[in-house]
């Protein structure tokens, strides 16, 4: 971090906390003025509202603010990423990576938001450092302090303790020995009262609440044991176990801390205990299972799908939503002979016929349409046309063959139905006469690395 950097963050901080601080404060004091015995009920439930609020914001307002947030790139990390949120029926509401590495060298990576606003964010430290089988295992920790509640349980034991705390605020607020045993006299101006008392708890109150630091430290080391079982059980566990060990290395952190002081102050098991943990853990090969292929071919919820250029094999697709269409790429689960689709990768684009009754997708990831229409037998124009709006509207290139144009005497007026089209799309002439050497080196330069969509 450099200086400027510095300066300019503690400038960021110290506006943020005044443009929201200021008027939290002003509502608490006027809370505890105005709503009598109770003051202390209505404070906790302002706060809780106000802490959810910022909770909303941070994500896309107060945490951009400081740092930058892209989505991941790298293609590799995003099929993996997609794969794991399938396997664990998790919805995406965006995966960032920050660019923490102008603050430290440090690596992290962490959970924030709820609803839809929920996102995880890996610094770019990480990214840069693990591989991506490291990057899915750290993601799927990540996916299990969601799936395993973590977040919840824990915001309801904070509003819980801020309940205690402001009831025996309410209390303290009345009584003339707090303030005595603290040395100072209160203040009989009661706006002034109600601040003095507020500061004076909230400066005493962290020596009167040690004895929760073990306690919290204690259920934040078992959800993070909890965490790492689930890692283990959707990715594999080999690869989360370097990925820590690196993640502790990146951070200084030392892998044998003291034992008592772990315990007491450590959210997180330190990485001797993690790791004999995840040793102990299932297989948690799940994710190695699972290869990339290309559909081939598609019918209802079956599919043929090539792993390779020698391997080809039959799967079934999980789930009955976004059925896989010809040209999808996927993510296969291999058993054996046969395979189980578990994620659609991200598309390009995806062609479609409809009706007035219904849509129907057939092909994806399209570059181009070749429309085959023949001087002889008579073509619909209408069906052309329909095949020409569905390219446009996703983005394909769409040519027009013309069969059979060595038929000279319908060949005019094959030309003159098609003279609206050719305006605006290439056309094509060839004959079934060719040989097909010859036809191959008429399209060759049209075919030569484009997925091409036979219609007509």
């Amino acid at each position: 971090m450099t200086v400027a950097l510095f300066f300019i963050d503690m400038i960021k901080g110290l506006v943020l906390s005044l443009i929201l601080g200021i008027p939290f404060l002003w509502g608490l004091l006027w809370l505890m003025e105005q709503m009598g015995t109770y003051w202390w009920v209505w404070a906790w439930i302002a706060t809780v509202v106000f802490s959810l609020f910022i909770q909303l914001l941070y994500p896309t307002l107060i945490a951009p603010l400081f740092n930058k947030f892209e989505p991941i790139e790298n293609p590799q990390i995003q099929s993996k990423i997609m794969a794991l949120a399938n396997r664990c029926h998790f919805k995406l509401g965006g995966i960032f990576v920050m660019d923490g590495s102008k603050r430290s060298g440090h690596g992290n990576a962490y959970f924030t938001g709820f609803g839809g606003n929920k996102r995880i964010v890996f610094y770019d430290t990480l990214i840069n450092s693990l591989t991506p089988d490291e990057v899915e295992a750290v993601l799927a920790h990540e996916l299990g302090h969601y799936k395993l509640k973590h977040i919840i349980k824990m915001l309801v034991v904070g509003v819980l303790l801020a309940l205690i705390q402001f009831a025996i605020l309410g209390y303290l607020k009345e009584q003339p020995w707090f303030y005595s045993g603290l040395g100072v006299s209160p203040s009989m101006q009661p706006t002034l009262a109600n601040a003095q008392a507020l500061l004076l708890f909230f400066m005493v109150m962290p020596l009167f609440t040690f004895f929760v630091t073990p306690l919290s430290s204690i259920f934040s080391r078992k959800h993070e044991f909890e965490a790492d079982d689930f890692a283990a059980q959707n990715s594999n566990k080999a690869d989360l176990i370097t990925a820590l060990v690196k993640m502790y290395e990146d951070n200084a952190s030392t892998l044998t801390p003291d034992p008592v002081y772990s315990k007491i102050f450590y959210s997180h098991p330190p990485a001797f205990e993690r790791i004999t943990h995840l040793q102990s853990a299932g297989r948690g090969d799940v994710a190695h299972s699972a290869e990339e292929g290309l559909v081939i071919a598609s019918f209802g919820q079956h599919a043929l799908v090539r792993l390779s250029a020698e391997v080809q094999i039959p799967c079934t697709q999980k789930g009955k939503k976004n059925a896989v269409v010809t040209g999808d790429w996927v993510q296969v689960e291999v058993d054996g002979e046969q395979g189980q689709i578990v994620t659609i990768l991200p598309r390009r684009n995806l062609f479609y016929r409809s009706d007035l009754f219904k849509q129907k997708s057939f092909a994806a990831n399209i570059d181009q349409i070749f429309y085959v229409v023949a001087c002889e037998p008579y073509f619909d124009v209408d069906l052309l046309g329909r095949a020409a709006i569905a390219a446009e509207s996703a983005h394909i290139n769409f040519v027009i063959i013309l069969n059979k144009s060595d038929l000279t005497p319908l060949l005019p007026l094959a030309r003159e139905r098609l003279a609206q089209y050719v305006l605006w799309y290439p056309l094509v002439q060839t004959t079934t006469q060719i040989t097909a050497l010859s036809l191959q080196q008429q399209f060759s330069t049209l075919l030569e690395g484009q997925t091409t969509l036979l219609l007509g």
